[in-house]
């Protein structure tokens, strides 16, 4: 779950992978604005690499689908990303700046 710690607009969702001949990379995609997931969250929606995430929450979740290629090889994914309009949040330092 990646938790914008603020109201965002979601925008692209990027992933790194390492996907063999005939093997699949599937992601999907919820957002909400409650830390667990309920009612009030969006139904998953499957997003494409570079594709749009719509809508404003706090939190993403993703789900991954990962399909065997030839000769039972898996897909490897090693990095998911949605970005938004966050603006940077202010965390005082041991030192008050």
């Amino acid at each position: 779950m990646l938790d914008a710690g603020q109201m965002v607009n979601w925008d692209r969702l990027s992933y790194q992978a390492s996907v063999p001949s005939g093997a699949a990379v599937k992601l999907y995609v919820r957002t909400g604005s409650t830390s667990t997931p309920g009612a009030g969250w969006t139904g998953w929606t499957l997003v494409g690499q570079g594709g749009e995430v719509t809508g404003g929450s706090r939190y993403a979740q993703y789900r991954a689908e990962l399909t065997s290629g030839n000769g039972g090889t898996s897909p490897v994914l090693s990095g998911v990303g949605i970005t938004s309009d966050a603006k940077p949040l202010n965390h005082p330092t041991e030192t008050g700046h």
